[in-house]
C-alpha cells in the first residue's frame, strides 16, 4: 500500500500560498503587522499567508454567514479543549 501523502504547516509552504492566493484573484498586501487578502467583495486579514488561506476557505466556503451555533462550539470545545 502506498504511504500517504505528507505536508506540514511550515515557512516553506508561505510563498507557494502566496501565489495561490494571487492565481485565484486575491490581491495580497502586507501591512507590516497582518496580512490582507482582498477582492472585490471582501478583505481577509490573517497572521500569514497561511491563516489567510484558511480565511479564503472559510469564505469561500461559508460567506458572510460562517458562524456555527453554541451546540457546534461546546461540542468542539468538549472534544479539543
Amino acid at each position: 500500500m502506498k504511504e500517504k501523502f505528507r505536508l506540514a504547516a511550515a515557512s516553506n509552504i508561505l510563498v507557494p500560498i502566496y501565489y495561490l492566493l494571487t492565481e485565484k484573484g486575491y490581491t495580497i498586501t502586507d501591512d507590516g503587522k497582518m496580512w490582507l487578502a482582498e477582492n472585490e467583495k471582501v478583505v481577509l486579514i490573517a497572521e500569514d499567508t497561511l491563516a489567510l488561506a484558511g480565511m479564503v476557505y472559510l469564505y469561500e466556503n461559508k460567506g458572510e454567514d460562517w458562524r456555527v451555533d453554541d451546540d457546534k462550539i461546546d461540542s468542539f470545545v468538549e472534544k479539543f479543549c
